[in-house]
Formats: C-alpha cells, structure tokens, sequence
C-alpha cells in the first residue's frame, strides 16, 4: 500500500458547537505499489475522540495502517446539527509493505468543472447565492432564468463587487459620493471601485492608482487575497503576503490543501471561473472572522445585510445541495 485518501465523506460534515465528530459513512481509498486500489469503511478506531470548540473549520485527522487522512468539518453556531457542509480530504503518502483490505463499492464522484464541485453543484450554489443577494446572473436565459456562466472565467470587476457584497457593504458604496482614481472603470463598476479604492480594498494595476484594468481575468491568487480581507487579513497589517496567499487560505480554513494542490504548481495564476467562484463565496460565508468567533455569515446577519432566516435557509439548501454527491479533488 502505497498511498490512502478520502472517497466518501463522512454522512455529517455540519456541527454546532461542543459536540463530536463522527466518521460514520465515511470511506477510505488505499493505492497499491502495483496500481490496483481497494476502499475501506472507516472505523470510530481510526479517528480519535473530538470535540469541536471553534467556529469554522475544522481539520480532523484518519488514522489507517500509519497513514493519516485529514477531514474538514463544519461549525456553524445556532443551527440544526445535522447540517454539513462537504469535506475535503488531504493524504500523507508514505511507502508501506502491502496489505489486504476488506471493502464494498461506494458511489462515482461526479465530473467537476473549474477547481471545484461539479457544475450542477455550482449552478445549485449559485441559485442559494442569488436569493440572499450575493451573486447574480449575467442576463436570462431562453426560458428566462438566471444565466450565471458559471464556466465564463470571472473579471476582476465581478470579482470585486462579489467582494463588496460579501462585506455587507455594496449598498453604501452605490451611495458613496467621493471621486474615483480609476479611469477604466464602466459605469455599473464606478461607485464600488472608487469605494473600494476609499477603504483599501484595492489599489488598482499601476503605481499612480488610475488603472484598474476591469475586462482583465482574476486570478486564483487574486480572488484568494480579495477573501481574505472580506474575513479580516490584510497585507498593510502583516497578516499575509501576497505571494503567499494561497497558502495562508490554507491556514485559515478558507481553501484546504489538496484544493490548492489539485490547481498544480502556478496555482496562484490560474484563472478563476465564475463556477468557482461560486464554491469559494460559500467557503467564505461559512469561514470563521480573524479574531472573532463568528462565521461571515452570522456578521452579514449582524450588519442586517442579510435575514437570519434567509442565512438559515441558504445553509439547509448547502446541506441538501451537498448531500447529492461528494465533492473531491
């Protein structure tokens, strides 16, 4: 046996907060050295006793035949426990002598489109987005529905305004009177980039701050740094440098490491979909604040950018969206 990684998904990946984890439903995949791979029911043994006392994230490790799978499971305080949210798994290979392994078969993970999730995952997503305010369609389709173009790559433009409305602040900066550095910038884009430009949000492409290059394609890296300040890190405060962006994602919950990894090495150059987007946003909301202990969803709620019980049901729709398939990398 050469390697061990996630297949299935534990069936609840969605806690409150103080109660335990549990492996029940979840599936291991072993790799032999001649190829040939087999699957294996985890087992309470293989996962030591957690109890989960943090909002957010949460890394819990799988312990099988000296390889450890980590599983990311979910807090989200004052809602149902028996949400979840889909896990990500990292493996560690190492080289082990071979053995048998007892299993029985588990479902084919869908196809995916962009870094992540299958594209009816996204466009179910996107749906959930759409009725709290947070993402819209580029137009109507034939039959007058949303059309999201979740496999269009996504402008730096779009990027930003997703940003803005993930801060709760999109309608004060449709009020924002002050002038605009920017000169590229389309009229529908003025008011948030010059916002935007106000708080420190973004400086812009060019060192006199006039150029914000819209129509451009964001990059992984580029919408990564623009989360992380939604969540409260900035470069000006020492709190991460751009270069390492990716990996400070990682470090806060926002993005895991076999995502990261699933991109290859120019990870921070790829260029983000809409669909993906879309993945990321839902990552975000439910992604713990820098030193606060409350998820961006509940600070939406908080700021009164969005109703407690829409944010209620946008997490009961991940939870059903979510548990139609498994998201893997």
């Amino acid at each position: 046996m050469v390697e061990v990684a996630l297949y299935q998904n534990p069936d609840k990946m969605f806690y409150n907060l103080d109660q335990f984890f549990t492996v029940a439903g979840a599936i291991l995949k072993a790799t032999y050295s001649d190829g040939s791979s087999e699957l294996v029911q985890v087992t309470d043994g293989m996962c030591a006793q957690t109890r989960l006392t943090q909002l957010g994230s949460i890394r819990i490790p799988i312990n099988y035949r000296g390889f450890t799978v980590y599983v990311n499971a979910t807090v989200v305080p004052n809602y149902d426990a028996g949400y979840y949210y889909p896990s990500y798994s990292e493996s560690i290979v190492a080289t082990l002598p071979p053995a048998d392994l007892i299993v029985e078969p588990a479902p084919i993970a869908p196809s995916t489109v962009g870094h992540t999730g299958s594209i009816e995952t996204q466009t179910s997503l996107a749906e959930e987005l759409r009725k709290i305010g947070m993402f819209f369609g580029t137009g109507d389709d034939i039959e007058g529905n949303p059309a999201y173009e979740l496999e269009r790559p996504l402008t730096r433009l779009e990027a930003l305004a997703i940003v803005m409305r993930l801060m709760g602040l999109e309608d004060e900066a449709q009020q924002y009177t002050g002038a605009n550095t920017f000169r590229d910038v389309p009229e529908w884009g003025e008011r948030i980039s010059a916002y935007a430009y106000s708080l420190g949000i973004t400086q812009g492409v060019n060192d006199a701050h006039t150029l914000f290059d819209p129509e451009r394609i964001v990059t992984y890296r580029e919408f990564t740094a623009f989360l992380l300040r939604v969540l409260g890190y900035f470069e000006k405060n020492g709190d991460f440098e751009y270069d390492k962006t990716i990996e400070k994602s990682v470090d806060v919950g926002l993005y895991t490491r076999p995502e990261m990894m699933k991109l290859g090495p120019e990870t921070g150059h790829n260029q983000y979909t809409r669909g993906s987007a879309v993945i990321s946003m839902v990552d975000a909301l439910l992604t713990a604040i820098k030193d606060e202990n409350s998820l961006l969803i509940q600070k939406l709620i908080a700021d009164n950018a969005i109703e407690d019980s829409a944010a209620e049901a946008f997490i009961k729709a991940v939870q059903s969206i979510y548990n139609h398939g498994v998201v893997q990398y």
